[in-house]
This record gives structure tokens, sequence and C-alpha cells, in this order.
């Protein structure tokens, strides 16, 4: 079954995209840049789409969403030109976005498959984690530290956001928007990425920070 993976970069899509490729012939990434907020698509780091296909050596079909765009017919009109059997996406909780991607599917005929829906949070992140090379990018709730921009995701780090989840309600996997992660490699990963420069942004009084990405590369593994 030829498939596209609604991609992002983070650990929940990339994670997917393993899955997927593991199962189907994965054809062709799928990203989507928003210039604005959404309930939908994750927008920090974006910008290095083309850089990620490339580590990962797959196509990429990169979509610009703008402000007065209706998200899922813009989304909706960009698939109907792949020849895809399957859409598979990396939802976790979100009823809203399993929904609405599932809409899209519908009024393409084909199916949409979330194979991380409802999995437990702390066996998924291990699982995350002992295979890929993730680093937080976004932070956005109480409990965060600048110190927290940057690290990377692994056995410590999440004994970190079980700590955040019992005093502040953090959800473990980030699905309510309290951090966004980014692969930086990965089993099948053709090459890794390399930041080379990053500039740190933090607002302590909102508990929201944010790493810059100014230069990187990829790296022969």
């Amino acid at each position: 079954m030829r498939v596209g993976v609604l991609f992002s970069g983070g650990k929940d899509s990339t994670y997917t995209l393993w899955l997927a490729q593991q199962q189907f012939e994965v054809v062709t990434l799928v990203t989507v840049l928003s210039t604005h907020d959404s309930y939908l698509y994750h927008y920090q780091h974006k910008h290095i789409a083309k850089i990620l296909a490339e580590a990962i050596d797959l196509p990429l079909l990169l979509i610009k969403l703008a402000s007065e765009q209706d998200e899922l017919d813009t989304l909706e009109a960009h698939l109907r030109s792949l020849e895809i059997q399957a859409l598979c996406i990396g939802g976790l909780l979100s009823e809203y976005q399993r929904t609405r991607f599932n809409e899209v599917a519908s009024r393409l005929h084909i199916p949409c498959f979330a194979p991380l829906w409802r999995k437990d949070s702390i066996l998924l992140l291990k699982d995350i984690t002992s295979h890929f090379q993730v680093i937080i990018t976004t932070i956005a709730s109480m409990g965060f530290k600048k110190e927290d921009l940057g690290r990377e995701l692994d056995l410590k780090m999440i004994q970190r956001l079980k700590d955040l989840h019992a005093r502040y309600g953090v959800s473990l996997t980030g699905e309510g928007g309290e951090y966004e992660s980014l692969v930086l490699d990965a089993p099948f990963y053709k090459k890794k990425i390399v930041l080379d420069e990053v500039i740190t942004h933090w607002d302590a009084t909102k508990f929201f920070g944010y790493l810059e990405i100014i230069k990187l590369h990829l790296e022969e593994k």
C-alpha cells in the first residue's frame, strides 16, 4: 500500500513514519507550514523540512498554509495530487485532530491510520528515546526551565516529565502543546542532523521558550 505520512520532524510523526515504513510503501512526506496558530499543525522548525526529507531520503510535499485558507480544504487539495492509498498521522490523544484528518481521508476515499493512538505514554516515550536522538525545541508550560531547551529526550528527561506531570499536569507526550521536539537521528535516517548554531529564546514570566535554529548540516553516519 502506497502511503503518505503527515510529518513535522518531531518525535511522534517520525516514530509514525518508522512504523509505516515497516508495513507500507511510504512514497512521500507531507509537511504543512502554517503562518498562524493552528489546532491541527505544529509549526516550529518546519522551515528545516527539506533538510529532514534529505536526511530521510524521501520526497516531500510542502504545503504553505496562509491564515485565510481553510486547513482541511487546503490539505485535501494537495493530497489529491498524490497517488497514495492511505494517510498516516502521528496523533496520540487529540480527538479533534484525529476526526479532522479522518474527514480529509474520507473525502479522498482512503483510510487514515494513527498507529500511536492512545498508546501508553511512558512506554511510547521509552521506545522512541531508545531508538531516536530527540531534543526539546519548544516549551510552553509551568515547571519548565530555560535549561530544558535543547535538552535530549532521554530517560532522565522522561523522569522530569513525570515529575512535571504530577505537579503541574504537563502532558507526558506534550500533546497539549507543553513541549515540541525535533528528531536529529533515527535508524532509517541516511544522514544525521547536526545543529551548528542556535539561539535560545526564553520568557520566564510566561514559561515559554524555543530554540531558533540558525545553521545546521547533514553528516554521514
